[in-house]
């Protein structure tokens, strides 16, 4: 009898412990590597500056800017390279969003 109710007792303990393993849970999601993060931050920067939805300081002039723009410039495909006008930003832009930049066109475009 005393083993009787010992296996009534651990079945039903059994049972409970499984109805509550079972089901869906909240799971946290996975994390971006920060490299893919901030890789991601540069690509959206670069590509609203090359869309120009984003304001600029004023231009000043910086002659190693405008070189590198132009390079650019060249190196777009013919389509866009008639639409768009990157020596325009020559001075109005940092350095981190010259570098964000060339991030985007070198994803988007294929330009080193």
């Amino acid at each position: 009898m005393v083993v009787r109710c010992t296996i009534r007792v651990l079945l039903g303990m059994a049972m409970v412990v499984a109805a509550h393993a079972s089901g869906a849970y909240a799971v946290r999601p996975a994390q971006p590597p920060a490299s893919i993060v901030e890789s991601s931050r540069r690509y959206e920067l670069g590509k609203a500056i090359f869309n120009g939805s984003i304001a600029l300081k004023p231009a000043a002039a910086i002659p190693r800017q405008e070189q590198r723009l132009r390079q650019l410039q060249q190196r777009l495909p013919a389509a866009r390279r008639n639409s768009v006008d990157l020596a325009s930003l020559a001075g109005r832009l940092t350095p981190e969003q010259l570098a964000a930049l060339e991030h985007f066109l070198s994803i988007r475009y294929k330009i080193k």
